[in-house]
């Protein structure tokens, strides 16, 4: 009987969610002796014969993916910066990745920027769509999950609208899929989130002065000009402040995740705060839990403290 490869000493150094993953498939567990990173020859030996590995830091080169009849490779973390990918797709290897909530921020970021240009347009019915932009952060990231979650069940939802349609191509599994989840993830983030940039950008450039905009006009800067070297250059404080904002939530989203998918398939959208819930109140292992909390304070920590810093002396100079 095929047994599944664990780079962990014991059944208590893995992480609760894995845990149950393990449980759920019902095979033997086969864990490395060594109580560190692995290297290729001693991972190729730990893996020989066995249908899944579960992985931390260690290698996961073309040569472990022969050693056995893999068919999946699951993370301790996020990424698969060890995994030999193109070998993985080659062998038909199932590889859960976590990758996320940088794309997630650079779209509220460019989604919250363009917003704001076009309200600067002084366009008709700007309130309105002002109002309406905003809408998403008035609710409670655990409502805007549970409504995504129907929105995006591979059932229900838009996926019943596309086929209503006519456009069965565009249908998905969405969060289900271990490759796509993640993006499932930030669609909804970014809808939630991209109305606070927009309204940090357009409070900037309402701030930017009707002669400096006319200032750039006389001298022959087109509209798009006028944006690109003259008025986002002047927001680029308030981007170092949305980035900031955007990184710290990133850093510690729990509520959104967990109404969604949680852990997700295959520990696809496994993050900080849900290892952390996973560890501590599944899992039972407090004192990990309250190691992993201590390690996420210490990350927002190094993020916002700088910030606050910087804030500070520059209101005092100024």
């Amino acid at each position: 009987m095929s047994a599944v490869a664990v780079t962990a000493r014991s059944f208590r150094q893995v992480p609760g969610e894995h845990q149950e993953l393990l449980r759920a498939a019902g095979l033997p567990v086969r864990f490395a002796e060594a109580d560190r990173p692995l290297d290729e020859e001693e991972l190729v030996e730990l893996v020989r014969g066995c249908w899944g590995l579960i992985v931390g830091v260690d290698p996961v080169t073309a040569a472990v993916l022969d050693a056995g009849p893999l068919q999946v490779v699951v993370r301790f973390g996020s990424g698969t910066d060890n995994v030999d990918l193109e070998a993985a797709r080659r062998r038909g290897v199932r590889v859960a990745a976590t990758p996320g909530a940088n794309a997630r921020s650079v779209a509220e970021l460019a989604i919250g920027l363009l917003l704001a240009i076009l309200l600067d347009q002084k366009i008709r019915g700007e309130s309105l769509f002002r109002n309406i932009f905003l809408f998403p952060m008035s609710i409670s990231f655990i409502v805007s999950g549970t409504a995504w979650q129907w929105l995006l069940n591979p059932s229900t939802g838009v996926n019943l609208l596309f086929e209503a349609a006519g456009l069965d191509r565009l249908k998905s599994p969405w969060f289900t899929d271990p490759n796509i989840a993640i993006y499932s993830v930030v669609l909804a983030a970014v809808w939630q989130l991209s109305g606070f940039t927009m309204a940090m950008y357009l409070a900037g450039m309402r701030g930017v002065s009707d002669e400096l905009r006319e200032a750039a006009r006389v001298d022959g800067a087109s509209e798009w000009q006028l944006y690109r070297f003259v008025i986002v250059p002047l927001l680029n404080p308030i981007t170092l402040s949305a980035v900031i904002v955007l990184g710290h939530i990133s850093l510690k989203i729990f509520d959104l995740v967990f109404a969604m998918t949680g852990s997700g398939p295959a520990f696809s959208t496994d993050v900080p705060g849900i290892f952390m819930f996973e560890t501590t109140f599944r899992g039972n292992r407090f004192a990990e839990g309250a190691a992993i909390a201590i390690v996420m304070l210490l990350m927002v920590a190094t993020v916002v403290i700088p910030y606050l810093v910087w804030s500070a002396r520059t209101a005092q100079e100024s």
